[in-house]
């Protein structure tokens, strides 16, 4: 048996004598037989591509449901958490939004393997492009960072939660996981050198590896505003500039060709107000045309409403294609509710949809970050 799954407590986490020697037995064990463990502590794992649900998670429990979306365009998504109940609520939140999630696996104490180990795993197998990550601590650093090298070279992002920021959360993670959490600025020092991106929360970790699922990588941080709402497009301006984004005037020309498809009370200076009456009877296509040919822009959002599915549909449908032939990225916010059925229509044609303006904000920044990062790791290797 080269490999086991232990689901029990009463390891490292249990603060005795009698759990610290279970778990020193445990590592010794592992290192005899040379087998590899995951856990104990670990609420399973799941590898769709097997097909193989090794969890008691609830996120499981309607058999109904597959386990990766039919026909999907997203990268494939790794997920190695020290949590077990977080493990699959990347999964359960990111599904709507046709994210591709292959191997999950709830890594525990970290007794025997850590949970860069998993990743590497999935790298080298190919599993997934993308890796999301929750820890609360790190027993060989040194492991941790060659793992963060090897996917930064391979230009495959890691979206990483290190907690224990706080003393409650430190208290928490001991009493958790065993783990001796410890997170400020040495950690901050080397996301940055490895490209990670901080997770700030579940939430916060779903929009940002969306974007990478579905998004090219932008060359700088300037974006191109399209929407149907004058409103919504002043205040996404701002969102975007708190964020550290530009919203740059297009070139002259392009304004023209803009202004001549649109009616004379619409802006075309970015952001572009189309009008709703514009965007009913023009669409979001043409527009998007004309902008991709800016040598100002890196990124085009689109701003629009898909509370009613039907038409969330019908203007996705317009975008079939345009995806592809267009260098920069293309993203979706909407300003009202949206179904799932909306979302999934956008994440079919290829663009990532968001129900939150400053989360649709803070995923193209990691965009243009990680592009960023990418170019620079390109000079040095070109020495540069």
């Amino acid at each position: 048996i080269p490999a086991a799954v232990i689901i029990s407590s009463g390891f490292g986490e249990e603060k005795s004598d009698a759990a610290a020697k279970r778990a020193a037995q445990l590592r010794e064990l592992a290192e005899k037989l040379d087998m590899a463990i995951c856990g104990p502590n670990s609420a399973g794992l799941v590898n769709p591509l097997r097909p193989l649900v090794a969890t008691f998670s609830p996120v499981f429990h309607d058999t109904t449901k597959k386990l990766l979306p039919e026909g999907g365009r997203a990268k494939p998504i790794a997920v190695s958490c020290q949590s077990g109940a977080l493990t699959f609520s990347f999964l359960s939140r990111g599904a709507s939004r046709q994210l591709k999630f292959t191997t999950q696996v709830s890594s525990g104490n970290q007794t025997v393997l850590e949970a860069h180990d998993y990743i590497e795993a999935a790298m080298d197998s190919g599993a997934a492009d993308i890796f999301m990550v929750y820890l609360e601590g790190i027993r060989q650093p040194a492991r941790f960072r060659a793992v963060a090298d090897k996917a930064a070279q391979a230009g495959k992002p890691l979206i990483v939660a290190k907690v224990g920021r706080s003393a409650a959360g430190r208290r928490a993670a001991a009493s958790h996981t065993g783990a001796l959490a410890q997170s400020g600025a040495i950690d901050d020092a080397v996301f940055r050198h490895h490209g990670i991106i901080r997770g700030e929360d579940i939430d916060h970790m779903v929009d940002i590896a969306a974007a990478f699922a579905f998004c090219k990588l932008p060359k700088g941080n300037r974006v191109a505003i399209i929407t149907g709402s004058g409103g919504s497009a002043v205040w996404m301006a701002d969102i975007l500039s708190a964020h550290g984004l530009d919203v740059p005037e297009l070139e002259k020309d392009i304004q023209d060709k803009i202004m001549a498809m649109l009616p004379s009370y619409a802006s075309a200076l970015n952001p572009i107000d189309a009008t709703a009456q514009a965007i009913g009877e023009v669409g979001y296509a043409p527009i998007v045309r004309l902008v991709r040919e800016s040598r100002r822009i890196d990124t085009i959002l689109l701003i629009s409403s898909v509370a009613n599915e039907t038409t969330a549909r019908k203007r996705a449908e317009e975008l079939v294609g345009i995806v592809d032939e267009t260098p920069q990225p293309i993203l979706m916010a909407t300003y009202t509710t949206a179904t799932p059925g909306a979302m999934a229509a956008f994440s079919e044609v290829g663009i990532p949809a968001y129900t939150s303006m400053p989360s649709c904000a803070r995923a193209i920044k990691a965009l243009a970050d990680y592009g960023a990062f990418r170019d620079r790791i390109a000079r040095r290797a070109a020495g540069a």
